[in-house]
């Protein structure tokens, strides 16, 4: 009974059936390639952090004297297998000046954080997809530009 009704609906609407099955199509389509993209981008990010070398956990001290301890509590530590230390200096946004005024007083929570490319933990990639192994005297190696900047120290001015 449900399959007659079925077929004298199937021959009565036939544009309207049809306009449904494109529109099927077209979601199934747009589905499979959210899910290709998912997918494409999550097993991406495996292989780079593998490339980079990335920690699998990352921690930040600013306890200058407390830096023995540590180390000798990770070295102890049957957990760990590998750590390494990088130095770095940071620093408020208000102690940054420019032509003797504040660099951004609206948010002045915010840190800046120097690191030495001398003993870096981590690799980083440049543009070319090249591992940036250092950078010139005086100048800085800022990420989220993606540029090298020069910076003239305040004695030489």
């Amino acid at each position: 009974m449900y399959v007659q009704i079925l077929k004298k609906d199937l021959k009565r609407k036939r544009a309207m059936n049809l306009i449904l099955l494109v529109f099927i199509i077209l979601a199934s389509m747009f589905m499979s390639s959210g899910v290709s993209n998912i997918n494409t981008v999550t097993t991406a990010l495996d292989s780079y952090f593998e490339m980079a070398d990335v920690p699998d956990y990352f921690a930040f001290s600013e306890n200058k004297s407390s830096d023995q301890d540590i180390c000798g509590t990770l070295e102890n530590a049957s957990a760990i297998d590998e750590f390494r230390i990088e130095e770095f200096v940071s620093m408020f946004q208000s102690n940054i000046t420019r032509v003797g005024e504040p660099l951004n007083a609206s948010n002045l929570s915010q840190k800046l954080v120097l690191q030495s490319d001398k003993d870096m933990g981590i690799n980083y990639f440049l543009d070319d997809e090249s591992i940036l192994k250092s950078v010139p005297k005086g100048e800085i190696y800022a990420t989220r530009l993606g540029k090298c900047l020069s910076i003239v120290p305040r004695s030489l001015l």
